[in-house]
């Protein structure tokens, strides 16, 4: 097998999702930890308050059909249970580490599985750049050219390095893309690109290399920016984490954008036109049965074990809809012996699907 490029291979696929009934924005809710002993943190938020209706973008076609309820809480500490009783069972060896952050659409209620400490991102950026390209726009911040959509959709799609340098150099390199995020409310410190500096841009017989954002190395004192290289090192072990998320942060602001509260409806489903994968090209709903009928919405990241990779990595972040609601989910492995490293999300992904649809299931 071919060295594999940070990032997934994907076909691009037109159909756009479905109407969401009600939501709210309960994600800053204090959130109460469980301790389990010799096993990571795990953390539910519940709802402080009823849900309220939110319009979602307009443009839409072919919407999967949803149970018409209204939504109650779910008792989610046994998905985090059987999450657990998987890992222990799968024979993955003690290098082997998952973090998830999952969030209920419909009830605002989220899951995280170490979920809220800072790992290595890998490619999982590349949905939220797509975004914030799209944001400029649609602020009169930036122009668009024709040629644009010739870096978007491969960077989404085939993961392609040297388009996503491109992007970056479009939307004004690494600073802004990281002030956006952090006006999105990721907190700094677990969520930034502080370089991109081994793919460039090549345009016009010229080739443009990423400047370093060098607040998150160096440090930066009105930011809270620890320098010293003290951002580089990331959950568990690794120690040259110049891309980073939280899992249960970037699950929250797949919610926004899911929600419309950061592009207007055209924007938005732009946005998802270049997301959406089909079961082959995303590991979270490879394993759903073939007969229902989902979406995903999905970026993902990966880097197999060499250079100064001392282990494999697999993520993948975004959005599944399914006919009885909508979750956005995160998962971050690193350390799986094998390669590809995508099994466990799969097993995973199959995991929180069958018990969200069981829960909505019930009267």
């Amino acid at each position: 097998m071919n060295t594999p490029k940070q990032g997934n291979h994907q076909p691009p696929n037109s159909n756009l999702f479905w109407l969401i009934v009600m939501t709210l924005f309960g994600l800053s809710c204090v959130p109460s930890s469980i301790q389990v002993t010799m096993t990571p943190t795990v953390t539910l938020t519940p709802l402080s308050s009823t849900p309220t209706p939110t319009q979602t973008p307009t443009a839409m076609v072919a919407a999967l059909p949803t149970a018409s309820r209204t939504p109650s809480m779910i008792d989610y500490q046994p998905l985090s249970g059987e999450i657990q009783e998987y890992l222990d069972q799968s024979g993955l060896g003690p290098q082997f580490d998952m973090a998830i952050g999952f969030v209920d659409i419909q009830t605002g209620q989220s899951l995280s599985f170490d979920g809220e400490t800072r790992h290595y991102a890998l490619s999982t950026f590349k949905g939220p750049l797509a975004a914030f390209y799209l944001w400029l726009i649609e602020n009169n911040r930036l122009d668009p050219l024709p040629s644009d959509e010739s870096y978007l959709v491969p960077m989404l799609t085939e993961s392609d390095n040297p388009a996503t340098s491109c992007v970056l150099k479009r939307v004004g390199g690494l600073a802004p893309f990281n002030d956006w995020l952090a006006d999105q409310g990721l907190s700094r410190q677990n969520n930034f690109i502080a370089s991109w500096q081994s793919w460039a841009c090549k345009e016009n017989n010229q080739a443009y290399i990423l400047p370093l954002d060098l607040r998150y190395i160096q440090g930066d004192r009105t930011l809270n920016l620890p320098g010293d290289y003290a951002l580089s090192r990331c959950y568990p072990t690794y120690n040259n984490c110049d891309k980073a998320f939280a899992p249960l942060e970037l699950a929250q602001l797949y919610v926004r954008l899911y929600q419309g509260e950061v592009l207007d409806a055209k924007n938005t489903a732009q946005w998802l036109t270049w997301m959406e994968k089909d079961r082959g090209n995303s590991a979270l709903i490879k394993n759903v049965p073939a007969d229902a009928p989902v979406r995903a919405y999905i970026k993902n990241g990966f880097r197999a074990r060499g250079g100064d990779a001392p282990v494999h990595f697999y993520h993948e972040a975004g959005i599944i809809e399914t006919p009885y609601g909508v979750y956005a989910l995160a998962v971050f492995t690193q350390g799986n012996p094998d390669w590809p490293a995508s099994k466990p999300l799969a097993k995973v992904g199959l995991i929180i699907y069958d018990y969200f649809v069981k829960a909505k299931e019930q009267p």
